[in-house]
C-alpha cells in the first residue's frame, strides 16, 4: 500500500493512502487532515497503511452515534430480534439518555474517555427533567445498548474497536429481595379478600408465577382436578397496546403445581362455561384471558388489568386509601423460594387463607345467581 503526505501549512497536513479497489476494480484513494508535528504526521500516515495491509482500516464516515444507535434499533426491530416494549425501552434510553449527551458525536471519533464523561453526567444529572442523577442500573442499561450498537458498527466496518467494551460501566449494588413472613402472607391474603386483583396475588404468592405470565393466562391452562398450571405465554404492554409473547426458552414453558388456597381461589372466580362462550370475535381471547376482564373495552382500555398489578418493583396502589399496598415482585420472589423450598402444598396454606377463599367463593356464587 501506498501513501504520501503533504503539507499544506503550519502543523497542518494531508494524507494521502490508496485503501484498495472498490468493486468494478478501480483504485480507491483516502484522503485525511491531520494536525501537529511533521514526525506525528508520519506516524499516523504509517499507521494508516498497516491498518489497510491488515484489512483493519474503515472508511471515513460522518456517521454519529445517535444516528447509528436509532438505525440498529429499527433493524433489529424490522429483523425481529427484540420484543416491541424491548424496542420502546430501547427508543427511551436513546432519546433521553444517548441522543442528548453524546447523540452527535461522530462515531468513528468516540473515545473511551467520552464515555466515561457520559457514565459521569447521567450519573449527576441524566434524568429527563435534568433535576437528578440516575441509578447505576439505568446506566448500565444505556451502557449496554451503546456496546450492542458499537458491537455490530464494529462487525459492518464501521468503526476500528467497540470502545465501550474498553470502558466498563458503573457497578451496581446487588439489590435485597423482600420476601414475606408468613404473617405478612396471611395479612396480605386477607386484606386482599375480594378486591378483582386478589386472584392474581395469590398466584403470585403460592406459585411464584411472575405479572406478565398469570396476567396470560387462559382457563385451559388450569388443570383444577390434578391441581397443575401450564405457563406458555406473558402479557406485554407497550403504549397503548397489548401483546401475548411466547417465553424466550423452552424452560420458559413448564407445568407448576397449584397449592389447595389457588385451586380454590380459581374455583371460585372461574366463570361459567356458558358466560365465556358468550363472547365473540376478537374479544373471545381477552374474555378467556386469565385477569382481563371486560370484552367491551378498546385493547388500550383493556390493559388496565397489567396496571391493577403494579409496576416492576414498584407497590400496588389504588384511588382508595384503605386498600393495602404490596409489591408485586415481593410476591412473585415468595412464591419461588416457598416452592424451592417446597412449602407450597403444606405452609403455604394459612387457616386464614383456606377460610377466605371458602366465602369468597361462596360470595362468587351467590351474586352469580
Amino acid at each position: 500500500m501506498k501513501g504520501h503526505l503533504r503539507q499544506r501549512g503550519a502543523g497542518s497536513f494531508e494524507l494521502k493512502l490508496d485503501t484498495g479497489k472498490d468493486a468494478t476494480g478501480k483504485r480507491t484513494t483516502e484522503y485525511r487532515s491531520f494536525k501537529g508535528t511533521k514526525r506525528e504526521a508520519q506516524t499516523e500516515l504509517a499507521k494508516l497503511i498497516a491498518a489497510v495491509g491488515k484489512g483493519e482500516h474503515v472508511a471515513r464516515s460522518t456517521l454519529t452515534v445517535g444516528a447509528h444507535v436509532a438505525e440498529r434499533i429499527e433493524q433489529w426491530v424490522a429483523l425481529g430480534q427484540i420484543t416491541p416494549k424491548t424496542a420502546e425501552r430501547y427508543r427511551e434510553l436513546l432519546a433521553n439518555q444517548i441522543a442528548p449527551f453524546i447523540g452527535s458525536v461522530a462515531l468513528q471519533a468516540l473515545k473511551t474517555a467520552d464515555i466515561e464523561k457520559w457514565h459521569a453526567t447521567l450519573r449527576v444529572s441524566g434524568r429527563r427533567d435534568g433535576k437528578g442523577g440516575l441509578s447505576a442500573l439505568t446506566i448500565r442499561h444505556c451502557h449496554r445498548l451503546l456496546g450492542k450498537s458499537l458491537k455490530q458498527a464494529q462487525r459492518h466496518d464501521l468503526v476500528v474497536r467497540n470502545v465501550a467494551s474498553m470502558q466498563p460501566p458503573p457497578r451496581v449494588a446487588r439489590a435485597e429481595v423482600t420476601i414475606l413472613d408468613p404473617g405478612q402472607i396471611r395479612s396480605l391474603v386477607r386484606d386482599l379478600e375480594r378486591r378483582p386483583v386478589y386472584p392474581k396475588a395469590v398466584l403470585a404468592l403460592f406459585t411464584g408465577m411472575r405479572r406478565g405470565e398469570i396476567l396470560a393466562c387462559r382457563w385451559q391452562d388450569f388443570d383444577l382436578d390434578r391441581k397443575t398450571a401450564t405457563v406458555r405465554a406473558a402479557l406485554e404492554e407497550t403504549k397503548g397496546a397489548l401483546r401475548f409473547k411466547t417465553p424466550k426458552s423452552e424452560a420458559g414453558v413448564r407445568e407448576i403445581s397449584l397449592p389447595d388456597i389457588v385451586v380454590e381461589t380459581l374455583r371460585a372466580y372461574r366463570p361459567p362455561a356458558a358466560r365465556t362462550a358468550a363472547c365473540a370475535g376478537a374479544w373471545q381471547t381477552y374474555r378467556r384471558r386469565f385477569g382481563v376482564r371486560s370484552p367491551r373495552r378498546r385493547p388500550a382500555i383493556a390493559a388496565r388489568p397489567l396496571k391493577g398489578m403494579g409496576r416492576g418493583g414498584g407497590e400496588h396502589r389504588t384511588r382508595r386509601p384503605h386498600l393495602p399496598q404490596f409489591e408485586t415482585h415481593a410476591c412473585e420472589s415468595t412464591g419461588r423460594r416457598r416452592r424451592r423450598r417446597g412449602q407450597d402444598q403444606q405452609a403455604a396454606r394459612p387457616r386464614v387463607a383456606d377460610d377466605n377463599a371458602r366465602r369468597l367463593r361462596a360470595s362468587v356464587q351467590q351474586a352469580r345467581g
